[in-house]
């Protein structure tokens, strides 16, 4: 499988398709499996590339400290690496706050940004969920206690109400074959806390689409914040929906990132 070496971090990612390319930037604990459902529309038509974060999926888990412009950094040599020129960045979650410091820092360099339930800033209470789900990974909690901990403030009330949906969640998990280590999660935890785009986000300049959720609890606000706050910015909100439509609402990201795509880039 392919990987590169990156600012001293072995990188792995997937290229498929062609076209335009965009890269698919995950979040807080995911790999770049979180897009899966994704991926094939957004392939058909353009280029993608897909990556495992440093601390997370197949990338290496080092045990020094990093922040979030430092993988900023590592995704822009990575596609440079690779020959993409001027990407459009989509980010979900923490991968938001990741591609608001590439738009913010390289906005020559990139075509579109799309922001997929982005943060500004962590709120006490997520900050606090996090933490919690941290102790339990500390205390080898099995895995399947840990993504029942943390799924009511990343799904919605329809998923929640669903049994089979939340098994199947759940197996989702424990059948992924590259779980995060302890060393990841901390680090890239640390990095995630020490986010803060309040005093910048409002500065970015290039063509932005924003998507929330109505029932998103882990940044309720963030995304219709920087909707107001980006020029330009297009909002799509999905209704009762909450912090992960990347996995209820797959379709409707695809498509509002198809769209952006095809009408709103650069020459």
């Amino acid at each position: 499988m392919p990987k590169l070496l990156v600012n001293g971090v072995n990188l792995y990612y997937e290229l498929m398709g062609s076209g335009k390319p965009i890269v698919l930037i995950a979040g807080f604990t995911c790999d770049h499996t979180v897009w899966s459902q994704v991926i094939p529309e957004l392939a058909a038509e353009f280029q993608v590339l897909a990556i495992d974060n440093r601390g997370s999926g197949q990338s290496d888990s080092p045990n020094n400290a990093y922040s979030l412009q430092d993988i900023a950094e590592d995704i822009k040599a990575l596609w440079l690496q690779l020959g993409l020129k001027r990407p459009s960045i989509a980010g979900h979650s923490m991968g938001g706050a990741i591609a608001q410091r590439i738009a913010y820092h390289y906005p020559e360099e990139i075509q579109n940004l799309i922001l997929c339930n982005a943060l500004i800033k962590f709120t006490p209470i997520s900050r606090y969920v996090q933490k919690f789900v941290l102790d339990l990974k500390r205390m080898k909690m099995p895995l399947s206690m840990m993504v029942k901990a943390i799924m009511p403030w990343l799904l919605s009330n329809e998923f929640l109400n669903n049994d089979s949906a939340i098994e199947n969640f759940i197996q989702l998990a424990e059948n992924n074959p590259h779980p995060q280590d302890l060393v990841g999660f901390e680090r890239q935890l640390d990095a995630l806390l020490a986010f803060d785009s309040n005093s910048w986000f409002h500065e970015i300049s290039v063509p932005t689409l924003v998507i929330g959720s109505e029932e998103d609890l882990l940044c309720p606000k963030d995304s219709a914040r920087l909707a107001k706050g980006i020029k330009n910015a297009r909002f799509v909100n999905i209704p009762h929906m909450g912090h992960l439509p990347l996995i209820e609402r797959p379709q409707v990201i695809g498509r509002e990132i198809s769209l952006m795509l095809k009408n709103n880039h650069l020459q």
